[in-house]
């Protein structure tokens, strides 16, 4: 979720242009369409547990459908953006640098209401695992901020295209790591448990680099491959495009429509379903076939920020219902959906003016 499709390094493209091959506007908006999603499906619950009355109908939006979606797009905009770093050593602290500045310096902004809170009631270590995201931590660690569950599997990614870097390693890693994702999804499907030898530090790497998520970040990354050794025509992307959207729709039922997760068993298909998407989109954008206004850029660079923010807002906002409202009665549901809301959108606005600015300093140091 934490990409912003490193387009920053390419100039904006017009619209009706062609697009330069490491930008995506479609991806951009995508993006945002989908931390969108997750956004008010979450603040839309917790508006209903701690306001009064009910919401109204319509009001919310599937929060875990997008989240498969961010997997596949993060795979696909690594190997976009660092395919051409293989065989390069020399793009290795450029590779971890980047990694860094996108992923962190806007986590740890986030925590600055959880830790206000916090920072005196928590262990050592509980702490570190949370600053440092780490992996390996147990997977029922509580998080500071809700949604950094995701950023582990992320950087446990980042972690292993790291080494897919090193071009004597990178193919026998692959088929490698497939291969281990497949047993450790067949061991899933199956109920077959593994002793924990090493306690929780077995089990984080077990479910984040093995889990089946990590089949969601080789998808995108094979579709980015396909997609930089292809050109292929657009009445093709077009039926690539079409037949993956008509095939997730499809499966939507299995996914509580886009409100649960798909069966263990349905889970890669619903992600070569989005590889599929992406696929077709960046293609049709690349050949000029899909015009996109310029400023959805921004919408892109809105997505980390929103992601992150809204846990915050409604952190406060249950703060304020539970102590400030103590002895009278909440405020009304979709006003405090409203309220959290609109401050989510301007924070998150505000967080990606000062990322983009920091971004382009941090790529002048490596």
């Amino acid at each position: 979720m934490s990409q912003s499709a490193e387009s920053s390094d390419a100039g904006l493209a017009a619209p009706g242009r062609i697009q330069p091959v490491n930008r995506y506007l479609t991806l951009e908006t995508g993006r945002f369409i989908a931390a969108f999603f997750v956004v008010v499906g979450h603040l839309h619950d917790f508006a209903a547990l701690v306001g009064g009355g009910k919401m109204p109908p319509g009001t919310s939006l599937p929060p875990v459908m997008p989240v498969l979606f961010f997997f596949v797009l993060s795979g696909f905009v690594i190997q976009t953006a660092h395919g051409n770093d293989v065989g390069r050593p020399e793009r290795l602290l450029r590779y971890g640098w980047r990694r860094f500045c996108r992923l962190f310096p806007l986590y740890w902004l986030s925590l600055l209401v959880p830790l206000y809170f916090l920072l005196r009631v928590t262990p050592p270590i509980r702490l570190i695992e949370n600053l440092t995201l780490s992996p390996f931590a147990n997977p029922h660690l509580q998080e500071f901020n809700p949604p950094a569950w995701s950023l582990r599997f992320e950087l446990a990614y980042y972690l292993m295209f790291w080494f897919m870097l090193l071009k004597r390693v990178r193919t026998p890693l692959i088929l490698f790591w497939l291969v281990a994702i497949i047993i450790h999804w067949l061991r899933g499907i199956y109920g077959i448990k593994v002793p924990l030898f090493f306690g929780h530090w077995q089990a984080g790497f077990d479910m984040r680099f093995l889990g089946v998520h990590s089949f969601l970040f080789l998808t995108g990354m094979g579709a980015a491959a396909l997609h930089a050794k292809f050109r292929l025509r657009a009445s093709a992307l077009w039926w690539i495009f079409g037949v993956s959207l008509a095939a997730l729709i499809a499966s939507l039922p299995t996914q509580d429509w886009g409100y649960g997760y798909p069966p263990a068993v349905l889970e890669p298909v619903v992600g070569l379903f989005f590889g599929g998407m992406i696929l077709g989109l960046a293609g049709l954008e690349r050949g000029g076939h899909l015009r996109i206004p310029g400023w959805c850029v921004w919408l892109g660079a809105m997505s980390y920020p929103l992601y992150l923010i809204h846990s915050s807002v409604s952190f406060i906002a249950g703060y304020e219902v539970a102590f400030v409202h103590r002895g009278s009665p909440p405020p009304a549901s979709f006003t405090l959906f409203v309220a959290m809301l609109l401050p989510t959108l301007v924070l998150a606005g505000i967080m990606a003016v000062i990322d983009r600015s920091f971004q382009n300093v941090a790529r002048r140091l490596v």
